[in-house]
């Protein structure tokens, strides 16, 4: 298979760009959780929240094949 590595470098730049959205919406919930006293509220949030994870996972593995330097220091540091 033949990659455009301008298309290839231009998803891996959206891809950690999603990565930021998902990190800062991890801190917001976070942030809610740590401030509230409604269990009902702390319990749908942390839901959500552990999404948000599952998605930055998700879009580390893209990384991960978009940018092999990235994969790379990944590997070297055992992840």
């Amino acid at each position: 298979m033949v990659y455009d590595l301008n298309a290839t470098k231009k998803d891996a730049e959206k891809i950690r760009s999603d990565i930021m959205g998902e990190q800062d919406a991890i801190i917001q919930y976070q942030a809610h959780i740590d401030e509230s006293r409604n269990e009902e509220l702390k319990e749908v949030l942390t839901h959500i929240m552990n999404d948000e994870k599952e998605h930055t996972a998700e879009l580390m593995n893209l990384l991960r094949k978009l940018d092999k330097v990235q994969d790379e220091k990944f590997k070297k540091e055992g992840l």
